[in-house]
């Protein structure tokens, strides 16, 4: 078959989606399907390139960086580049990934493209109330006016345009199927590579004391890590430990935390770690004592994934889809989102209960076993063949 996937982020970008995408194109491309991708210029990368035998083609984002107007002008900008893509590799099935806050795509492309949509839903504001409360600061007008309305707007709208839409959580799928009213909607959580993620990989060397703690994603105000930095202050005064952020972000969201990490002196305590390459990974997090993951909204949660599979204790908020994840004191430690002190007491007991941790551990590994890719693209597989009548075999 042949497949089109769009997504505004890819390699070598780093994050869930990036590397969600990336696990899917590769395994539908060893089942013998034809895979081109569309995605957004990253850096210096090329217009065009192949990876065994699939097409990436990476088309310029317009010089603004508000979603959901973002990708709204970059469909439009692109719209005439796409419909040659599609007609050239004879597309027979398209899949718009909702990546971030970025709607647009389905209901955009439905007008211009005959081919069937099928819809990944990573991020929804329907399905986050915290983004849609109400903030109280003279910016929130604006907030709703230019961001909030508009994305909930064409998030409604690109979800009713689909053909079919998958969600990475049982909360996403209960949202859309709302929307919709009707059945043309599954839950195909994230998938991980249990050949690069399992117990067995050998972790790295860090040269620092005390306990290693490690808080995987960007730096962003809904990752928590304000949070973890007021946690780590209770943390620290009884016992010794370090912690690692590793993921990128803009400048002025890694000052706020630089800012929080002077204030109270935890400057020692607390590194920095640069975006890394993916194949290093699994023997980073090997290397960590636990993985916080302190959110205050997540949608799945793909970081946590990866750690389970280790055989590493995850200490995660009660939000999102991750209790989809973690059942609480089986595979994983939950906390409510937002309270340090409460996030500091768990951090604590599961880095001083050794039989916990043991428990923990191995539960976890047995529960990453479920989210193989390979049974992940049998049900994304059908799916497809379902929406072009074709016999799934």
């Amino acid at each position: 078959m042949n497949i089109l996937l769009i997504t505004p982020g890819y390699l070598p970008g780093q994050g869930g989606v990036q590397i969600a995408t990336k696990l899917i194109a590769d395994e539908l491309n060893r089942r013998e399907h034809n895979i081109s991708i569309i995605t957004g210029y990253f850096n210096d990368s090329p217009k065009f390139e192949e990876d065994n035998r699939i097409k990436i083609f990476r088309l310029p984002f317009p010089p603004i960086n508000l979603d959901p107007w973002r990708s709204y002008i970059f469909i439009h900008w692109n719209i005439e580049e796409i419909k040659r893509i599609v007609e050239e590799n004879e597309i027979q099935v398209i899949n718009v990934i909702h990546y971030d806050r970025s709607y647009p795509f389905t209901y955009v492309l439905k007008k211009h493209c005959g081919q069937p949509i099928v819809t990944t839903v990573h991020v929804t504001w329907h399905a986050d109330p915290i983004y849609r409360k109400w903030k109280i600061n003279l910016k929130e007008p604006f907030r709703r006016i230019l961001r909030l309305y508009p994305g909930l707007l064409f998030d409604k709208k690109s979800i009713l345009a689909s053909d079919y839409i998958i969600t990475i959580s049982k909360n996403f799928e209960k949202v859309c199927k709302e929307l919709r009213k009707d059945d043309n909607v599954i839950t195909i959580p994230n998938a991980i590579d249990l050949k690069q993620f399992n117990p067995s990989v050998n972790p790295i060397s860090l040269d620092c004391s005390g306990y290693k703690l490690l808080c995987s994603g960007r730096i962003s105000p809904e990752k928590g890590q304000e949070y973890l930095i007021k946690a780590m202050r209770i943390v620290l005064s009884s016992m010794d430990a370090h912690l690692f952020l590793l993921g990128s972000s803009n400048q002025n969201e890694i000052q706020k935390i630089n800012k929080l990490v002077e204030k109270y002196k935890l400057e020692r305590y607390v590194h920095f770690m640069s975006p890394m390459p993916y194949e290093n990974v699994p023997s980073y997090y090997k290397a960590m004592d636990l993985i916080v993951q302190p959110s205050t909204s997540e949608s799945f949660g793909i970081a946590i994934l990866e750690n389970m599979a280790l055989g590493n204790v995850v200490v995660a908020s009660n939000v999102g889809g991750i209790p989809e994840l973690i059942d609480n004191g089986k595979n994983g430690l939950l906390t409510p989102p937002a309270n340090p002190e409460l996030l500091a007491q768990t951090i604590i007991k599961a880095l001083t209960d050794d039989n916990l941790r043991k428990f923990i551990s191995k539960n976890a590994i047995e529960k990453s076993k479920e989210y193989d890719v390979v049974h992940h693209t049998d049900k994304l597989e059908r799916v497809y063949f379902e929406i072009v009548n074709q016999p799934f075999t």
